[in-house]
């Protein structure tokens, strides 16, 4: 009996090995047949590859551009006369790369981006509300922004089994701004197409609603901040 539990170990230590590129230790898989449990196993192996994908920095593929967005180019990263530059990247990730996470400046939508989308935003300088929703978390970012200047948001995505996206303010001298011009590169670059001013009007009031938590409501400590300073 024990030859056949030290066999079976074996034989799934290796097929484990196999599927996620690197070596399972064996008393492990003893543990496992201890509890001779196939939903146990399952999930287990689930585990191990989804945690070897992740130490190995395993990125998913650009995503293509959502139906309420299309494929442009950007030129230059110098805002309209008068106007501010905002400009939003989402890196290239494993996690969540099939979904979408909607950014919004307030009430007003401004890109559906997918993995490893950006996009530049011209608006007036001023204090603004930019915020981004995903299956379970929103995140709102308050900027102060000056005329005749770029600013920086990145898209964090976190989680395995559940992915989740956050809006987050690019800060001068952190790591994220040493990132922004491989981003720039590597990124699809999207704009707003055929369908966008029909999709943010069916949000309105989606938007309102997160607006009252996170601005005037209970939710105000999770707003994060980007100083006028933070420009480029």
């Amino acid at each position: 009996m024990r030859r056949n539990v030290i066999t079976q170990s074996v034989s799934r230590r290796k097929r484990t090995a196999s599927l996620i590129g690197t070596k399972v230790p064996q008393k492990l898989f003893i543990r496992c047949n201890q509890k001779p449990n196939d939903m146990k196993f399952t999930r287990l192996l689930s585990l191990l590859a989804v945690s070897a994908v992740l130490a190995s920095g395993c990125v998913g593929p650009v995503s293509r551009t959502s139906k309420w967005m299309q494929a442009t180019s950007v030129s230059s990263s110098l805002p309209p006369s008068g106007k501010s530059l905002v400009c939003i990247h989402r890196p290239r990730a494993y996690q969540g790369n099939p979904l979408y996470t909607s950014v919004w400046d307030s009430k007003t939508f401004i890109a559906d981006l997918g993995n490893g989308h950006s996009v530049a935003y011209a608006c007036d300088p001023g204090k603004h509300y930019f915020i981004n929703r995903s299956v379970e978390v929103t995140g709102v970012v308050e900027a102060q922004l000056l005329p005749g200047q770029t600013y920086d948001l990145w898209v964090a995505t976190a989680g395995a089994f559940i992915a989740s996206f956050k809006l987050e303010p690019v800060k001068p001298g952190s790591k994220q701004a040493a990132l922004v011009s491989k981003w720039a590169n590597e990124n699809r670059w999207v704009t707003s197409g055929a369908g966008a001013e029909e999709y943010q009007r069916s949000k309105d009031a989606d938007m309102e609603k997160i607006i009252q938590d996170f601005v005037l409501g209970p939710k105000q400590g999770r707003v994060q901040h980007l100083a006028a300073e933070d420009h480029r």
